[in-house]
């Protein structure tokens, strides 16, 4: 696998892909009635979090992108 930093584990069942990847993350901003200002806190996401390989549009859950040897860690970005 090339990935061993963000995407390390992650690589699409379909078509073999290792990335880009669409993530649903956690976040926080500071919320006004016009709008966020540009501050995003760290992301957050997990097994859990809606994946979409950019190539193919293979989606799913986050672990059904991870490899068999991948253990099932939280990633804090």
């Amino acid at each position: 696998m090339n990935n061993h930093n963000c995407l390390e584990g992650i690589k699409c069942p379909i078509c073999g892909s290792e990335g880009p990847f669409i993530i649903e993350v956690r976040t926080q901003v500071m919320m006004f009635d016009d709008g966020s200002d540009d501050y995003t806190s760290d992301i957050h996401w997990d097994g859990d979090s809606y994946m979409r390989c950019y190539r193919c549009d293979e989606d799913g859950p986050a672990r059904h992108f991870r490899t068999p040897t991948t253990q099932e860690n939280d990633h804090d970005q």
